[in-house]
């Protein structure tokens, strides 16, 4: 086995954005690319009734499956790890789901969700998505959602949130704020992408910034390369420290292989017909992600090129777990 190999069976790896869990039998493409945690995505413009039963079907599964374990602290990350298990970590993208009720914060923490997104790009009664127009701050009810998630111990995310908004979600929040899936503007300027004050103010909250690889975020070739993808990781640790870095692929289940060039179009045009996205920002498929890692299962190439790029081992660890571990103690408690 090579260093590499041996380095990436030993890390906790949570990838905190797995949209392709759209389909939970993908789950298998994750667990061998030795993912230890999976963060499927939940919520994003469902209402109440739509999310809970997602939520319900996720609880079914993991009930059946005595390889799945709901993660609801870090200790079941580790027991995860240690278990050979794959842990499922709840995640809203968008505060849809909340249907302007604060109570409903507390039901979903009840039913595993350990991170609730404000937006998803666009602009809801929390605040101001990146990709909607103007630049409007949090709303009086997304003061008092950030107070509420605090109080009950779930992470509040900016990914897709506006920049004033982000900023009023930092200053308001007692505990450490995150951006799940995001990548560095330095590097490639996609509006979609996080600037360095962001990423800045972010780590100082004692958050993480999830690099992604989902293509039009990472670089304007495509495909884009796996060195691409590295740059992001390598820019954010240089202006922030390497403790506020982490993983979200947000591998999805419109990219290539997984869709038909038929099916990816149907879908991309779903997508720009029902929210705030335009070509411009998120621009037709295929969509093919860096080479070497285009699935899940090819995940263990990435510890190699990291590690040839000069990256050290304990870097790479903090990058791939300990970072968004941290993160999640001082905010679960646990």
């Amino acid at each position: 086995m090579t260093d590499g190999a041996l380095l990436h069976l030993s890390a906790v790896i949570i990838d905190a954005v797995c949209s392709l869990l759209e389909e939970p039998s993908y789950i298998e493409k994750y667990r061998k690319g030795g993912a230890t945690i999976v963060a499927p995505t939940i919520g994003v413009t469902a209402g109440a009734r739509e999310a809970t039963i997602a939520i319900g079907r996720w609880h079914n599964l993991i009930s059946k499956s005595p390889d799945l374990l709901l993660i609801r602290s870090v200790a079941d990350i580790l027991n995860a790890k240690a278990e050979n298990k794959v842990g499922v970590l709840l995640h809203f993208q968008g505060a849809d789901p909340l249907e302007n009720s604060l109570d409903l914060v507390d039901t979903y923490k009840s039913l595993g969700v350990g991170i609730i997104q404000l937006s998803y790009s666009s602009r809801t009664c929390v605040g101001q998505g990146v990709e909607e127009r103007g630049n409007s701050g949090l709303s009086r009810f997304g003061l008092r959602l950030i107070d509420r998630m605090n109080q009950v111990r779930i992470v509040v995310d900016c990914a897709h949130t506006g920049h004033t908004c982000t900023l009023d979600a930092i200053d308001a929040s007692r505990k450490p704020v995150i951006i799940s899936h995001g990548n560095a503007r330095s590097v490639h300027g996609h509006p979609r992408n996080i600037p360095d004050d962001i990423i800045r103010a972010i780590a100082a909250t004692g958050g993480t910034i999830g690099t992604t690889a989902y293509p039009p975020f990472v670089a304007s070739s495509r495909p884009p390369t796996l060195d691409q993808f590295i740059d992001h990781v390598i820019h954010i640790a240089s202006i922030a420290g390497h403790e506020h870095v982490s993983l979200a692929m947000d591998y999805f289940i419109g990219q290539s292989p997984y869709a038909t060039d038929q099916l990816a179009m149907k879908f991309w045009q779903r997508m720009m017909s029902e929210g705030p996205f335009t070509a411009e920002t998120h621009p037709p498929p295929p969509h093919v992600y860096p080479l070497g890692v285009e699935t899940p299962d090819r995940l263990p190439a990435l510890t190699e090129r990291m590690l040839a790029r000069g990256v050290s081992a304990n870097e790479i660890l903090d990058f791939y777990g300990r970072n968004l571990m941290r993160v999640l103690r001082q905010v679960w408690g646990e």
